[in-house]
């Protein structure tokens, strides 16, 4: 039987068509990982509540080169990024959508560990390290303190020697 906040979620990237309507009814999905830019994120998350679809967050999200200036990491253009959506609204819809167990997360980076000549990388090898990872997960916290933080990446693939200490995932 289905009961909702119960099980572990299921779902997927692009479920959400739009902040407030998924691609599907077909599958049983109440899980999603997307972006939405801060001017949606409120709607988002009461859409999100409403479904009964968890969220797991990717506040900077989309093309890497977003987040580079002349193909290195440029960490001031992710900070402004990620000031967008330091409002009063989103982060009371943050805080009161990790405390029902609406929201799971916010993934802070994709890929940390791509680095060299890649559509994808995030410039040349050691730009990105756990530590700076972590650097990244602090400032969200410092606007989202109750947000569970973290980056998506395979354990193997990233410093698998190193620990995060702000990174929860």
């Amino acid at each position: 039987t289905s009961v909702p906040g119960q099980g572990t979620p299921f779902g997927m990237n692009d479920l959400w068509s739009t902040a407030s309507a998924t691609r599907s009814n077909g599958a049983p999905m109440t899980a999603s990982r997307e972006y939405f830019p801060a001017s949606e994120m409120v709607s988002h998350i009461a859409a999100a509540r409403n479904r009964g679809v968890r969220l797991l967050l990717v506040m900077t999200g989309g093309s890497h080169d977003r987040y580079k200036t002349s193909g290195v990491f440029d960490q001031a253009k992710w900070q402004s990024a990620m000031d967008a959506f330091d409002r009063q609204e989103i982060r009371d819809a943050i805080a009161a959508g990790v405390a029902d167990g609406t929201i799971i997360g916010n993934s802070v980076m994709d890929e940390p560990q791509q680095s060299g000549t890649t559509s994808k990388d995030w410039g040349p090898p050691g730009t990105m390290t756990k530590a700076r990872v972590d650097q990244l997960c602090a400032y969200v916290k410092s606007i989202f303190p109750t947000l569970p933080v973290g980056a998506g990446h395979d354990h193997s693939a990233f410093e698998p020697s190193q620990s995060y200490q702000v990174g929860e995932f």
